[in-house]
Order: C-alpha cells, then sequence, then structure tokens
C-alpha cells in the first residue's frame, strides 16, 4: 500500500507540473477549464470504480471473510 501511495502521489505530482507548464501558454480561461475538466474526469472514474470497488470488495471474489 505504501507503493500505491507513492506512484500515486508521483503521477499527481507529474501531472500537476505539466498542467503548470501550460500556465503561460494558454489563456486564463482556457486554463482553469483544463483544469475543471482534469478534476471532473477524475471525479468521474472515482465514481465509476468506486461502484465496482464497493461491489467487489463485499460480495464475490476479494471479500473479506474474517472478521478481526
Amino acid at each position: 500500500m505504501i507503493g500505491v501511495h507513492f506512484t500515486a502521489v508521483a503521477l499527481a505530482s507529474f501531472v500537476s507540473g505539466r498542467l503548470g507548464g501550460l500556465y503561460e501558454t494558454m489563456s486564463p480561461a482556457a486554463f482553469w477549464a483544463l483544469h475543471a475538466a482534469v478534476v471532473g474526469g477524475g471525479g468521474l472514474y472515482a465514481v465509476l470504480a468506486g461502484g465496482w470497488l464497493r461491489r467487489r470488495l463485499t460480495t464475490g471474489r476479494g471479500a473479506a471473510e474474517t472478521v478481526i
């Protein structure tokens, strides 16, 4: 899980750096619209993956069978 955490932080930092590099080449409206699109895409992904993850963790394969 620590590896997943650091991978997520590294990817987020990479994307943030690439978006920040566009600051001087885009108009302010387009720059912030791009940010809104990235956030909206991430939110949509979280909603779609959340339903799948919830089903996966509560029933069927991958369900916790012991209570600690």
